[in-house]
């Protein structure tokens, strides 16, 4: 295809920074636009006058066995990374630090709660797939006593509206799957059956482990990642436009309309922010309002000693407790000297000052023994993320698969990515999904040295 005009790629996020570098490495010219200042969504990083990097969130980059994939995101960004082999990630639950697994330990409860949950979960044989909402999810995978006693509190922390009223799988975004059941000799028997299989989990991030490895920049956070492939696409010919707004869309003219006035023709549009936008863009009515979004608060903290822990991160679990989960940077980089940096997500408390707040998290943390005795931690950051966690409902979701199909037969020229391209969630499966969409439309890039 040899286009005269470029190939835009709308959002600027790791999906469209892997499109646009596909399509570059394809040969054709490309210009990527990006609503807010900076590309790279929530991966951005906050580096203070000491050049010690803190993440907006919990991201060690997952590879995701794609060798196309792989090499443009990871290979050719020209960074210095720390291969992480394994991701050790632990939990606190029921006022107990599991440094072992991501996953409830459910035999950390009262003996008879324990009981109960056990029993339930062993008597549900069926799943959370193809559950109608939320609440009829967590009752048909867990069991009822198991889903009423722990989930729903739980997730009573991140939801406003009811769980009959919400998609059916918004557990999974909090990584709430499986639970550990027992003992390491109960768990692996249970998870010979299939059913059990998917609903239990080994009691050690060890046994079992997924062949996924993860990197992470040695140097500048995980910001510098995105940085390096901005900085990748510009020297290649390309350009990037930050700030800028799409307000309309011809179609038949191939032609943006953006909100400072520039016109910009285009060969093929890829869309990979919001739906509603290109939709209102285009001219087509919208049904559902957007999903509500969890209110964050970033603390981003230096500490005189390391962490009680050698996980990469954690989660809290406690209905009661505002954090939720913890960034300890210096475990995956291997630190051995102060200051050790730890950054935590939690959930925003509107009317207290961030000193409280801080002073609260930093209370949980000693709680939950995360901290070592007589850590000293320095707040060097706060920051508030306005989308968070996306709630989204039954409604919301029917709406927006339905907005897909108009916007895609209104707009044969338009190429969708990322996650409003399909019902994947979690990052590795949108980044697979989107390859197989820039490879139906533009081919396979070229690699190093190929004449292309």
């Amino acid at each position: 295809m040899n286009a005269v005009r470029p190939v835009v790629v709308v959002g600027g996020g790791i999906a469209g920074l892997l499109a646009a570098n596909w399509v570059q490495a394809c040969g054709l010219p490309v210009v990527l636009i990006e609503r807010a200042d900076a590309c790279g969504g929530l991966l951005r990083s906050y580096r203070d006058e000491d050049g010690n990097a803190f993440d907006q969130g919990t991201h060690v980059p997952a590879m995701t066995g794609d060798a196309r994939v792989d090499r443009l995101l990871f290979d050719e960004a020209g960074l210095d990374w720390q291969d992480v082999p394994v991701l050790r990630v632990g939990n606190v639950f029921a006022g107990v630090l599991n440094d072992r697994s991501q996953f409830i330990d459910i035999s950390a409860l009262a003996p008879g709660l324990y009981q109960a949950c056990f029993t339930g979960l062993l008597n549900s044989l069926t799943t959370d797939r193809d559950a109608p909402s939320l609440e009829a999810a967590l009752l048909a995978h867990f069991g009822e006593p198991l889903a009423r006693e722990v989930f729903f509190p739980l997730l009573r922390r991140f939801y406003v509206a009811p769980f009959d009223q919400l998609s059916a799988s918004s557990h999974r975004f909090l990584g709430y799957g499986r639970v550990i059941a027992g003992s390491a000799e109960v768990c692996r028997e249970l998870k010979r059956s299939a059913v059990y299989d998917a609903k239990v989990a080994f009691r050690d991030y060890l046994e079992g482990r997924s062949a996924v490895r993860h990197r992470y920049p040695r140097n500048g956070g995980v910001g510098s990642w995105v940085d390096a492939l901005c900085e990748r696409l510009r020297a290649g010919g390309g350009r990037i436009l930050t700030g800028a707004q799409v307000q309309g869309v011809d179609h038949e003219a191939q032609v943006l309309n953006l909100a400072d006035g520039e016109r910009l023709g285009f060969e093929q549009l890829v869309w990979t922010a919001p739906l509603a936008l290109l939709a209102r863009a285009l001219g087509l009515p919208v049904a559902s309002a957007p999903p509500r979004f969890l209110p964050l608060r970033l603390f981003h903290f230096l500490l005189d000693r390391p962490a009680a822990c050698d996980c990469h991160y954690l989660y809290l679990n406690d209905p009661a407790a505002r954090a939720f989960r913890i960034t300890l940077y210096d475990n995956v980089l291997e630190r051995n000297e102060a200051p050790w940096r730890l950054t935590v997500e939690a959930l925003d408390a509107p009317g207290e000052t961030t000193a409280q707040q801080a002073a609260a998290v930093l209370r949980e943390l000693r709680d939950a023994a995360v901290l070592a005795p007589g850590c000293e931690a320095r707040l060097v950051l706060e920051q508030s993320i306005a989308n968070g966690f996306p709630e989204v409902t039954l409604a919301q979701d029917a709406a927006n698969r339905e907005l897909r199909e108009r916007v895609l037969e209104h707009a044969p020229a338009l190429v969708l990515c990322g996650r409003n391209a399909s019902d994947a969630f979690f990052t590795t499966d949108v980044l697979l999904d989107t390859a197989a969409q820039l490879e139906r439309r533009f081919g396979v890039p070229a690699t190093p040295g190929d004449p292309r």
